[in-house]
């Protein structure tokens, strides 16, 4: 048996950049940040018997997940905020009057090797966020722990390309 695998490095979960000019605040603050899975549908041709899957022609992304450590004056968590109010308020009605096509954003997630050099980036494709955690506080906590949130976001397309 002859094994061609040129590459016997493996990817660590650790070493990872993440892009978005949209939310330079937060992305610094990266903690975690999924690749999403896709799933391809599937159509059922009907026989008297069994019906027989077909492979569909529709993709289906799952969310795009950033966890995050939330800054001290909460100028992170206030981007995002401030992303979504723009979104759903009408451009009339929008605190910063963006327009339209600023309200999406393009991300990259960036993979990096043990040595901290890219290796592969992800490239996300009009990135809107639709779900943003709230913030708990707790005087009952016996450590300093840092305020964490999630952030979850829809896109229209993700391209994966070895650097």
């Amino acid at each position: 048996m002859i094994n061609n695998v040129t590459n016997r490095n493996q990817l660590t979960k650790v070493r990872f950049k993440f892009v978005c000019s949209r939310i330079p605040n937060t992305i610094y603050f990266c903690q975690s940040i999924n690749i999403p899975g896709i799933s391809l549908g599937v159509l059922e041709q009907p026989t008297p018997i069994l019906d027989i899957p077909q492979a569909g022609t529709k993709l289906i992304y799952e969310d795009l997940n950033l966890n995050f450590i939330v800054n001290e004056n909460l100028a992170n968590w206030n981007e995002i905020k401030n992303w979504m109010n723009d979104i759903a308020f009408d451009n009339e009605l929008s605190e910063n009057n963006v327009p339209y096509r600023e309200l999406f954003s393009d991300g990259c997630l960036i993979l990096l090797s043990d040595k901290s050099n890219p290796i592969g980036q992800i490239d996300f494709q009009d990135m809107f966020p639709t779900k943003l955690t709230g913030l708990e506080f707790d005087i009952a906590t016996t450590t300093d722990e840092n305020v964490t949130c999630s952030v979850s976001f829809k896109y229209l397309k993700y391209t994966y390309t070895a650097l």
